[in-house]
C-alpha cells in the first residue's frame, strides 16, 4: 500500500468524482515516485491508475 497516491472529488454520498487534469497528475505522481494511483473511473487508461467508483472501494483497493 505504500507509495499510493489518491486523487478525486468526494461526494456527499462517498462517490469519487473526476476532476481536471488527471493526465498531469498522474504524470507528477510518477515523478515523484508513486507506484500507483487509486483515482475515479475513466480518469486514465494508464496501468498506473486503479479505477474507483466510491470510498469502500477505494479503501478495498487499497488494503489489497
Amino acid at each position: 500500500s505504500d507509495g499510493v497516491v489518491v486523487f478525486g472529488e468526494v461526494g456527499l454520498g462517498g462517490e469519487i468524482r473526476t476532476v481536471s487534469q488527471a493526465e498531469r497528475r498522474i504524470a507528477e505522481a510518477k515523478k515523484l515516485g508513486f507506484t500507483n494511483a487509486l483515482a475515479p473511473k475513466n480518469s486514465s487508461k494508464d496501468s498506473f491508475v486503479t479505477a474507483v467508483r466510491d470510498l469502500r472501494e477505494a479503501l478495498i483497493k487499497y488494503l489489497q
